[in-house]
């Protein structure tokens, strides 16, 4: 630190405070976010001024602030240079101490989830730029993780994966969100990779990457469509952080809406109306009145969640009532009615 520092900070200790408040939020304590988001900014300036501020200077134990003839620093710049004036040997290119559980770093990083739970501008490019655990060095403020690809289907482990619907990744600004799932109807799957919009739930681009036998045959793979759904991710700039989300958490379908509990912000979403294509073949009747939606599972990006949706029913064989259909019910007359529903912040 230079000599004519006269007062510095400890963002270590500010950022504790970030993780405590943070806390309280969550634990319904809806005043705590005042002091959380005013307190996270600090954290997320420190990863998002570079090359004013180094990023990989963001987790220090000290942070000049003023000088000894009073005189407060004003730029991230001046800052940096007055902070780790000094120091021996050149800048740091890298992040240090990736893998401590106690240290600096560790502690900024979860400030910055503090952050993206206030959604706070900057919020997910501060935490793409901060060091996580097990994380490789990055030695560019622009380094961003390797391109992803799809989950494997080898295997019937790996086929009850697809089958769930799991939503793997999202672009930047959380735009779009990219998810795989497989159908099995009487022993023949059918694997899709979607794209879908995060405003409306719609899917906007889809690849049929296999349909074969449940006993996954390497020739049934559609090659043509495997690179789209590669090339989708690529060119996406996607990044993986889903938390998932369980059946059990996502509350009763109440007045037709979906509703689930992700760090201490409620998310919902409206049921998706169901419709004469969602019943099976030859009924009738008003399929709103015999089918209902129950979610299957998802997965949350801090502000958004994605929860896969199955359609259940109360069909009877007992002539007279109103859900009554005399037809069978098997994959041929009853499709699956499976789908996707985004969830935002209430």
């Amino acid at each position: 630190m230079d000599p004519d520092v006269r007062y510095y900070t400890s963002p270590w200790r500010s950022d504790f405070l970030v993780w405590a408040f943070d806390y309280l939020v969550d634990l319904g304590y809806a005043d705590a976010a005042v002091t959380r988001d005013f307190l996270a900014g600090y954290t997320v300036a420190r990863f998002t001024n570079y090359p004013d501020f180094n990023r990989f200077d963001g987790a220090p134990y000290h942070i000049a602030v003023e000088s000894v003839s009073g005189t407060e620093y004003t730029s991230w710049n001046e800052i940096w240079q007055m902070s780790f004036a000094g120091r021996s040997g050149a800048a740091p290119t890298e992040f240090n101490e990736v893998n401590c559980a106690l240290c600096y770093p560790a502690i900024a990083r979860v400030a910055l989830t503090g952050a993206m739970h206030a959604a706070l501008p900057d919020a997910e490019s501060a935490t793409d730029a901060a060091p996580s655990e097990g994380a490789a060095p990055q030695s560019s403020p622009t380094a961003r993780p390797a391109s992803l690809s799809l989950p494997p289907l080898e295997n019937e482990q790996h086929l009850d994966e697809w089958m769930s619907g799991p939503c793997l990744a999202y672009s930047p600004q959380r735009k779009l969100l990219a998810c795989v799932s497989a159908e099995l109807e009487m022993g023949f799957v059918t694997a899709t990779f979607v794209l879908l919009s995060s405003e409306t739930g719609a899917v906007t681009e889809k690849h049929v990457v296999y349909e074969g036998r449940s006993s996954i045959e390497p020739k049934s793979f559609k090659q043509d469509a495997m690179g789209a759904a590669k090339g989708a991710l690529a060119s996406g700039d996607f990044t993986e952080r889903p938390v998932p989300i369980a059946p059990e958490r996502v509350g009763r379908l109440d007045a037709g809406v979906f509703r689930v509990a992700v760090a201490g912000r409620t998310l919902s979403a409206p049921a998706p109306k169901l419709t004469q294509a969602d019943a099976p073949q030859a009924f009738k009747g008003d399929p709103n009145g015999c089918m209902t939606w129950s979610p299957a599972g998802g997965q949350s990006f801090w502000d958004v969640a994605v929860l896969r949706i199955a359609s259940q029913h109360s069909f009877t064989k007992e002539a007279g009532k109103p859900c009554h259909f005399a037809g069978e019910l098997n994959d041929e007359t009853f499709p699956s009615g499976e789908r996707w529903v985004v969830l935002r912040p209430e």
